[in-house]
């Protein structure tokens, strides 16, 4: 599975030999600008492995296996970098196995939106995970149909919720090949009892009767078995109104749910067995359910009996970076996920979105040191609205507009592959929502800094409105989103004072990391401590002798001043470090090299066509100025 991939050009010379002399001016500015690059061009990461039952989606063969096709699909769209999605992935791995008898069938798949945003945005993916249904046969354009997570993405919520979008495909006869009957039976009288049970005398009879408050106990012990072993006995579920029918027959019956397990032709009174549990839990009674009929069944129709278990998603917080490093590599990577990948993936960007992305730009062009190239690009495409009054834009014209602006000014072209500081210690650890957290950190620290001496201003910060709003809207780990916002509500109003927002995010920091501090989600490389480290700011922690002083989440007592200092310290401008491929210069020395040979070509060239013969390669290249020209492009690009 491959990212988007690079545009790839190559520095091919070409013949200049009849061309004038206005054309070395603009192979220069292509020279000086570079490459086009759609991606991010980090290596392909999964949270699942080949090992596993998931079968893992790529746009190559989306479409073409979820559309027109025998089976039933059930795809989770995720992120990799997205902690509750991490969280989230064991227990699509046991769902995926516990539908593994059922493949036949039932296919569950994942599909990495950090890698293929553009297939997430045609299926309207706004956060992850996401979990839609496809039944048999579906056909483009639809969508699937949502299965709705919050608070309920356990197991057992997850295999009844399949197992009943099976049975609506077997009733809407979708699938195009027999498979066990998972439809309700109905027996308001004897007769009606007896025609059910009589069909396959030869066969133990399993009759689940369920009651009103356990509806997909039926659902859970058939697919528990699964198809080969329910094609070894005439197993049905009930409906609650056969609930009189069963109690006069079998008396024995006093309570509901029940099972009845029946050998041999009822109408001869053979033997049955009775079981019903003495108290409902989905869980236990499944498994008792299950253990019963295995006890009584003859040898010939046995079967391994399947846990019944349900793994809980707990709630999880974003990651956040414990550093104290800032590289411009982080920044830069963090602004052009959120702007090709984020952004991008909504359908369409209303009014409400397009201001959020206005305020989002907005305080990353004011306040973040950038390359000229950067800052161009995200002035243009923050303009870009306003400028025709767009009141909302489609996810096509949006992302063709980045296209466009990427291929003027090739903002990212210096920046590495690799992430510096965010880097974790698996492609799934850390990355972007660490870089998301060290941006905004950054963007407090340096609007404190430079609006320092303006006068206060009404209602919160523009930075910490611009990262309230864009998480909210942008941010696509949707319960990462939740735990932010009920992170900020305890806190209380936004902050309205520069200096204040510094300490509100390291506040909100915190909370996160405390939360993660031993959670599947956290990087054992960088473990999630009370932030900043003793050992990395010792006078951040104080005796109680101040009124600055602080309480924090695990009991620190933190010195507000000391901390404020640390804070601006560490994500000050003069502190950050510069991409390295910038920083040492050879970007542009190499690219005055290329053009000084290529100028020195066509001067030889000329030369050779006895044109402008007076003039001698030295002379050229003084009156031209190469260095200076270049700088003059490079600046304005």
């Amino acid at each position: 599975m491959t990212r988007h991939p690079r545009i790839q050009q190559e520095n091919h010379f070409i013949s200049l030999r009849p061309l004038s002399m206005k054309m070395p001016f603009v192979l220069i500015g292509w020279l000086l600008m570079g490459n086009v690059e759609l991606g991010l061009g980090n290596e392909a990461v999964s949270l699942y492995s080949s090992s596993d039952q998931v079968v893992e989606l790529v746009d190559a063969n989306m479409t073409n296996n979820i559309y027109n096709s025998r089976f039933l699909w059930v795809v989770e769209f995720y992120s990799h970098w997205c902690g509750h999605c991490q969280r989230f992935a064991p227990t699509w791995m046991m769902l995926a196995d516990q539908f593994a008898d059922w493949s036949g069938h039932v296919k569950i798949s994942a599909l990495n939106c950090a890698e293929q945003s553009d297939q997430c945005a045609n299926f309207n993916i706004m956060g992850t995970p996401t979990v839609r249904i496809f039944p048999p046969t579906t056909a483009p354009p639809f969508q699937g149909v949502d299965v709705h997570l919050q608070n309920r993405s356990d197991l057992l919520y997850l295999r009844s919720t399949v197992m009943f979008h099976v049975a609506k495909s077997q009733m809407n006869q979708l699938f195009p090949y027999p498979l066990p009957n998972l439809q309700y039976s109905r027996a308001r009288s004897y007769l009606e009892l007896y025609s059910l049970i009589r069909q396959d005398p030869d066969r133990p009879t399993v009759c689940i009767v369920e009651s009103a408050d356990t509806p997909v106990l039926g659902l859970l012990v058939l697919q528990s078995l699964g198809p080969n072993t329910l094609e070894k006995m005439n197993i049905r579920r009930f409906h609650a109104s056969s609930q009189e029918t069963f109690q006069s027959y079998f008396t024995q019956i006093t309570q509901f749910p029940a099972v009845v397990i029946h050998f041999g032709d009822l109408k001869r009174g053979e033997s049955e067995q009775i079981f019903m549990p003495d108290k409902w839990s989905s869980i236990p009674v499944a498994q008792q359910v299950l253990g019963f009929i295995y006890q009584h069944l003859p040898q010939a129709n046995r079967f391994e009996v399947l846990p019944i278990s349900s793994t809980t998603s707990r709630s999880v917080s974003e990651e956040l970076n414990n550093d104290d490093v800032v590289y411009a590599t982080d920044l830069e990577k963090a602004i052009e996920y959120a702007i090709t990948q984020e952004i991008a993936n909504h359908p369409v960007l209303t009014e409400a979105h397009l201001t959020t992305i206005g305020w989002f730009l907005d305080v990353i062009i004011r306040y973040l040191p950038l390359r000229a190239e950067v800052k161009l690009f995200l002035t243009q495409l923050r303009d870009w609205p306003s400028q025709l009054q767009l009141k909302s834009i489609s996810n096509d014209v949006y992302k063709d507009k980045v296209l466009e602006l990427k291929r003027l000014f090739r903002p990212f072209q210096g920046t590495p592959d690799e992430w510096a500081g965010c880097r974790g210690s698996s492609p799934k650890y850390r990355g972007y929502p660490c870089s998301l957290w060290t941006l905004f950190h950054t963007l407090t620290v340096n609007a404190a800094l430079r609006d320092q001496h303006k006068e206060p201003i009404e209602g919160p910060t523009l930075v910490a409105r611009a990262m309230v709003s864009y998480i909210h809207y942008f941010f696509s780990c949707r319960h990462c989103a939740e735990n932010f916002a009920s992170k900020v509500r305890s806190i209380g109003a936004l902050p309205s004072t520069p200096t204040g927002a510094i300490l509100w995010l390291w506040k909100i920091h915190n909370m996160g990391n405390k939360k993660l501090a031993g959670d599947l989600t956290e990087d054992p490389a960088h473990p999630k401590i009370e932030w900043p480290s003793p050992a990395l700011c010792p006078d951040c922690r104080a005796p109680p002798v101040s009124p600055s002083n602080e309480v924090g989440q695990g009991g620190t007592l933190w010195n507000l001043d000391k901390t404020a200092d640390y804070l601006i310290k560490v994500y000050r401008e003069e502190n950050i470090i510069p991409n390295k491929f910038y920083a040492s210069g050879l970007l542009r020395e190499e690219r005055i090299s290329m053009v000084k040979d290529l100028l020195s070509n066509l001067v030889s060239d000329f030369n050779s066509s006895q044109i402008n013969n007076n003039i001698t390669i030295d002379e050229l290249l003084e009156k031209i100025n190469i260095p200076q020209f270049c700088q003059n492009v490079y600046d304005k690009v």
